[in-house]
C-alpha cells in the first residue's frame, strides 16, 4: 500500500452524486467553483479515514497509477467537504 507524504490524502475519483445528504462544509465558507469528487484511499491523519467520501479543489493535486486505477494525491486542507 501507498502512503502519502505529510498531510496529504490518496483519492480515488468517482463520479458527483447527486443526493447531497450529510454534506459538511468545513469554515462554513461558500464554494463558487466546481469540486471533484472521490473516496480517500490512503492517509497520513485520522481526520479523514479511509473510505470517507471528500469533496475536493482539483488545483493542486498530482495523478498516481495504482495497478490499473487512477487516483489523485491532494493535500489535506484541498477538502473542502465530507460525507458522514
Amino acid at each position: 500500500m501507498i502512503v502519502p507524504n505529510e498531510k496529504r490524502i490518496i483519492v480515488k475519483q468517482l463520479k458527483k452524486e447527486e443526493n447531497y445528504s450529510g454534506l459538511v462544509v468545513e469554515g462554513g465558507a461558500l464554494m463558487d467553483h466546481s469540486l471533484s469528487y472521490g473516496e480517500v484511499y490512503s492517509q497520513t491523519s485520522e481526520k479523514f479515514p479511509k473510505g470517507t467520501k471528500v469533496y475536493y479543489s482539483e488545483y493542486s493535486t498530482a495523478r498516481i497509477t495504482i495497478g490499473k486505477q487512477d487516483y489523485k494525491i491532494i493535500p489535506e486542507v484541498d477538502i473542502m467537504a465530507f460525507e458522514k
